[in-house]
């Protein structure tokens, strides 16, 4: 099962309105019918309330079938401003953790979650949406990554390496392609490769 199934599992075993539980866990029926649907993932504070008012663990929420089995799930956090590795991941960065399932993950590698506040690769990712990156400073051409440019916010962008160039290219007809030649790339900085979108409505 999912952690939405989980969740409207609790819910209805304990004969549940989502409102209800809502209420339990301090967010709107809304949330509760998005995080049923698999729509949008809930924070570790309102699971922790649920938890706490079952008499659960946070695990057995977060606990997902993958196949035959069940599939550990780690807790990604959710930065405000995006490192530049994971040695610059600060405490006071961090708003709060969104459950990933491990498998997802490479071992041994470092990812976060940004909140993107950029139109440029709509409709693909959404302004305020939540996006899984890959912290590194290097992706393959053809993928969607963070990228700073003369150290400004960072943007996302597909990459594509043409030759002597670099292109930042945008899913959005608004925003224009970006193309840096050789000799400019150091204006460049990826800081990672989206891996995962989590749509915010």
């Amino acid at each position: 099962m999912s952690i939405g199934k989980n969740i409207k599992t609790l819910r209805e075993e304990n004969d549940m309105t989502q409102k209800e539980l809502a209420k339990i866990a301090g967010v709107t029926d809304k949330a509760v019918s998005m995080w049923e649907k698999d729509e949008r993932v809930p924070r570790m504070g309102p699971l922790q309330k649920i938890a706490d008012k079952f008499g659960i663990k946070i695990s057995d929420i977060l606990s997902v079938t993958c196949g035959q089995g069940v599939c550990s799930v780690s807790s990604v956090p959710l930065v405000k401003d995006l490192p530049l590795s994971s040695k610059d991941l600060v405490e006071k960065n961090v708003i709060s953790f969104i459950p990933v399932p491990t498998k997802e993950l490479l071992e041994k590698e470092s990812y976060v979650f940004y909140n993107i506040t950029s139109e440029r690769m709509f409709p693909l990712i959404n302004k305020g949406d939540f996006v899984l990156i890959h912290l590194k400073n290097f992706i393959a051409s053809g993928k969607i990554g963070i990228i700073s440019i003369d150290g400004n916010p960072p943007i996302p962008a597909r990459l594509l390496f043409t030759g002597d160039e670099v292109t930042l290219e945008s899913a959005n007809p608004e925003f224009k392609a970006l193309t840096f030649p050789k000799k400019e790339f150091g204006r460049l900085r990826v800081l990672g490769e989206i891996k995962k979108l989590v749509r915010n409505f």
